[in-house]
């Protein structure tokens, strides 16, 4: 099943990207907000023009899952973790004195290390985007009078009573104790 993206999901995933571009440090940019190309087959993308300092963010229009607001936000992280990216990416392009001289082997050498540069910048990408998804996006959970019968995610923050609890509680039911 496919989940169609509208208007108001471009919007919050601008507001999502401008939040990560500016605690990324990444002011100098000039920013758009579009709908990706169908053919795409992404959930998101940015083209990056570093010369111009130029970035074109895009979603696409449909997903293969629901679109929330935290998915949303992952996807804008994700690719302003590109964007940062593409500063380090421009150093690693191809100089002439590196190339091969043949002109076919050239062409694979240059093929094979773009291919290669792409899997490490991803590599990169997703690990930094599970590390911030663990460390800042984390649910918070409030509530006035313990639920014994609720089931809370993973690492929530409990305040119990308007007080923070001093533990994470675990994807489980009520713990033994406050």
């Amino acid at each position: 099943m496919r989940y169609p993206l509208n208007q108001a999901h471009l919007e919050t995933f601008k507001k999502y990207c401008e939040k990560w571009v500016g605690e990324l440090s990444l002011h100098g940019f000039l920013t758009s907000y579009n709908f990706l190309p169908k053919s795409a087959g992404a959930m998101a993308g940015a083209h990056v023009n570093t010369e111009a300092c130029r970035v074109r963010f895009g979603l696409a229009r449909s997903w293969g899952q629901e679109p929330t607001d935290a998915e949303i936000e992952r996807c804008a992280f994700h690719e302003c973790l590109h964007v940062l990216l593409s500063q380090y990416r421009e150093q690693t392009e191809l100089r002439n004195s590196d190339m091969p001289k043949d002109k076919h082997e050239r062409v694979r050498w240059s093929s094979d290390r773009e291919a290669r540069i792409d899997r490490v910048e991803e590599t990169v990408v997703v690990t930094l985007e599970n590390l911030f998804a663990r460390l800042l996006m984390k649910p918070t959970v409030t509530f006035d009078s313990w639920q014994s019968s609720t089931t809370y995610p993973a690492g929530a923050q409990i305040t119990i009573n308007g007080a923070p609890a001093t533990f994470d509680l675990p994807e489980t039911n009520a713990p033994a104790g406050r």
